[in-house]
């Protein structure tokens, strides 16, 4: 890994996870080709029932334990997974602390966080029209003169824009820094368009390309790891999973399997788990996000033995 110094390792299991993991294609790799146990989170349920397609499109035998939850409020225990890591997902969140604060909370002590793809403010730029869609025939045919015109003066277009999902291209550097405060070490790089011109976030050799990053803008990624050292005791992603409901009131409580999902030992709710999502939201918010499952639980009246409720 091109973030790693001589004789740094990142170790992926016993816990490894996927946040905005979409359909899961990332993390399919990650479960079979490195067979390490990987969960995939996606606050979108028909992202990761999709997972159920790219498994057969790329003859993959295992799937990735899927959880269908808000980021900002990870149903995972604090310290505890080994490896979190995203790719293009950052900014579609106001602030990227807000996703960033809970990975931390989440890793262990040592653990490593990835992230890849995520852009930050473009100084030099002024909205005077808007382009045509990112992967339009028109823009990937696009000329190098009408590619730089479209950097500087346009307004980015793309069907996430379209479907109401923020696609925040006005994250500061400033926001980036605060947003990674709290892991210990940090190998953060700015890229821009112009390859030549590259260079680390919160240690730039040359004060220079650090300013012209500032002002074109570009893409920034790197590798963080929280304070400590990792011991690994082989724990599963089933062991650290807590509850939403107790989450809200500040109590970390596990959760354990039942016939219709997970159930909560403090609380007694039932998480339950639809096409092999698990879906680890609080009442309100599960009917707030995904009303037709909140009814259709509600409507089964799911109760397990011991008399818990269920939503």
């Amino acid at each position: 890994m091109r973030y790693l110094k001589d004789n740094e390792k990142v170790l992926f299991d016993p816990i490894c996870i996927e946040i905005g993991a979409e359909r899961c294609q990332r993390s399919l790799v990650i479960e079979n080709d490195l067979g390490v146990m990987c969960a995939a989170i996606d606050i979108s349920y028909d992202m990761l029932k999709s997972c159920d397609y790219y498994k057969a499109v790329y003859n993959k035998s295992r799937m990735p334990f899927r959880i269908c939850c808000d980021v900002t409020s990870l149903p995972i225990k604090s310290d505890s997974v080994t490896f979190v890591f995203c790719y293009e997902t950052l900014h579609h969140f106001p602030y990227p602390a807000l996703a960033t604060e809970e990975v931390h909370r989440v890793l262990l002590p040592g653990g490593h966080f990835f992230f890849d793809e995520e852009g930050y403010k473009r100084v030099l730029h002024v909205n005077l029209y808007r382009s045509k869609k990112i992967y339009s025939r028109e823009k990937l045919r696009a000329g190098i003169f009408k590619k730089v015109i479209d950097y500087f003066f346009a307004i980015r277009s793309c069907n996430e824009i379209e479907h109401g999902i923020i696609e925040n291209d006005s994250i500061s550097i400033d926001d980036w820094k605060d947003a990674l405060k709290l892991f210990d070490k940090k190998n953060i790089i700015l890229q821009t368009p112009i390859r030549a011109i590259k260079t680390e976030l919160f240690h730039p050799k040359s004060l220079l390309k650090y300013i012209l990053a500032y002002l074109i803008g570009g893409n920034i990624s790197g590798l963080c790891q929280k304070k400590g050292s990792i011991v690994n005791d082989n724990i599963s992603i089933y062991k650290v999973l807590i509850c939403p409901e107790c989450f809200e009131n500040k109590t970390e409580a596990n959760l354990v399997r039942n016939k219709f999902g997970f159930k909560c030992k403090i609380c007694n709710s039932v998480f339950p788990v639809m096409d092999d999502v698990l879906f680890l939201f609080s009442q309100d918010k599960l009917r707030e996000f995904y009303p037709e499952i909140y009814r259709t639980m509600n409507n089964m009246r799911f109760i397990d033995e011991n008399g818990a409720r269920a939503f």
